[in-house]
C-alpha cells in the first residue's frame, strides 16, 4: 500500500495523519515530526503526532503558540515560499549548553476556495520536522518530496471537511423530509441528487463507483414492517458517510458506494445477504436478489443507463 492509498482508508484525519507523519519520519530519518492543527482564528488547537496522539492545546499556551504559528504563516506569505526553516535553541530547566536542532516547517493550506468558505479555515495546520543534528541542511530533493506528500494530505483533509459537512447534510435530510416515510432511507429523488454529485466528483478523481440494487420477494404480501427490517440492515451495514441507501421502489432498495471497487461492493452485499438469511429468511418465505455494477464515471456518461441496466438484470433474473 502506498502513501496515497492510505489516505482513502478513512476520512478521519486522526487515522490518516499519523500514517503520513510516520512515513515522513522514516523517509527523513529525523527525530520528531508532528502537525500543529490551527483553528479558524489561526491559533494552535491540537498537536497530532505520528503515534496517533492528538493533544488539545490548553488556553494558557495560546499566546506563545500563536506568535510562532503566525510568524511562519506571515513568512511564507510575504516571501512567497512553501516552507520555513531555521535553527533554534532548545530550552531546558537545568543550566547546560543548549542543544540545537534543524527545523523545517511547512504550512498545510486548504486550496479549494469552496472548502475554505464552508470551513472558514485556509491554514489548516503546520507540519513541523525536527532533527537534533543542528548541522543538517534540508536538501531540495527532500523538501520536494515532503511538499508532494503535503499536497496529497491536503486532498485528504479537504475530503474530510467535505465528508464532515456531508454528515451534517445527511442529518438535515431527515429534518427536510427528504427521507422515505416507510423505510427511513433516502427517497429516490434525494438519492439521484447525491448520485449526481458523486458521479461528477469521482469522474474528476478517476475513482470507482459501485451500485447495488436489491430486490426481496416475499411469498406473502409485502408489508411495511418487512421492508423496514431490510432497510434497517442496510443502514447498519453501510458504514462510511458517503455511502447511501435509498428506497428505489416497492420491494427494491438501492445502495451507492463511492470509491468502492467491485470486490468491495460484493463484500458489502455478502454482509447484507448473511444478515437477511439469519434475521428475515428464517421467519418469512422470501427470495433475495441483487445486481451490482461498478464503473469509473466519465464526465459525459449518463448514470441513468446504469440504473436501467441494473433493473433489467434483476427483472431478467426473476423470470
Amino acid at each position: 500500500m502506498n502513501i496515497t492509498e492510505s489516505f482513502f482508508l478513512s476520512v478521519n484525519y486522526a487515522i490518516f495523519c499519523p500514517k503520513v507523519l510516520t512515513y515522513i519520519k522514516n523517509y527523513l530519518k529525523c527525530e520528531q515530526v508532528f502537525i500543529s492543527q490551527l483553528n479558524s482564528a489561526g491559533e494552535q488547537d491540537k498537536i497530532i503526532d505520528n503515534e496517533g496522539n492528538i493533544c488539545q492545546v490548553s488556553p494558557h499556551n495560546f499566546a506563545d503558540n500563536y506568535q510562532l504559528e503566525q510568524k511562519i504563516i506571515s513568512y511564507v506569505c510575504q516571501e512567497s515560499v512553501n516552507y520555513y526553516t531555521h535553527q533554534s535553541s532548545l530550552d531546558f530547566d537545568v543550566e547546560t549548553e543548549p542543544l540545537k536542532r534543524a527545523e523545517l516547517a511547512i504550512p498545510i493550506i486548504i486550496k479549494t476556495s469552496e472548502i475554505v468558505e464552508i470551513s472558514n479555515i485556509k491554514f489548516w495546520g503546520i507540519l513541523f520536522i525536527y532533527d537534533y543534528n543542528y548541522l543538517r541542511e534540508w536538501q531540495s530533493e527532500e523538501i520536494k518530496v515532503i511538499e508532494d506528500i503535503i499536497n496529497q494530505l491536503v486532498v485528504a483533509i479537504e475530503r474530510y471537511i467535505v465528508y464532515d459537512q456531508y454528515k451534517i447534510f445527511r442529518e438535515e435530510l431527515r429534518n427536510c423530509q427528504v427521507l422515505d416515510d416507510v423505510t427511513g432511507l433516502a427517497k429516490y429523488s434525494s438519492f439521484l441528487d447525491c448520485l449526481d454529485y458523486e458521479w461528477r466528483r469521482l469522474a474528476r478523481e478517476k475513482q470507482p463507483l459501485s451500485l447495488i440494487l436489491i430486490a426481496i420477494n416475499f411469498d406473502e404480501d409485502l408489508t411495511n414492517h418487512k421492508i423496514i427490517e431490510l432497510a434497517n440492515i442496510l443502514q447498519e451495514e453501510i458504514k462510511r458517510p458517503t455511502d447511501l441507501a435509498a428506497h428505489y421502489q416497492e420491494n427494491y432498495l438501492i445502495i451507492m458506494l463511492p470509491n468502492t471497487d467491485n470486490n468491495g461492493a460484493l463484500w458489502v452485499n455478502q454482509k447484507i445477504f448473511t444478515r437477511v438469511s439469519k434475521e428475515i429468511k428464517n421467519r418469512y418465505d422470501c427470495e433475495y436478489k441483487y445486481s451490482i455494477i461498478t464503473k469509473i464515471p466519465q464526465v459525459n456518461d449518463d448514470y441513468s443507463d446504469l440504473l436501467t441496466t441494473m433493473e433489467k438484470m434483476l427483472i431478467s433474473d426473476e423470470k
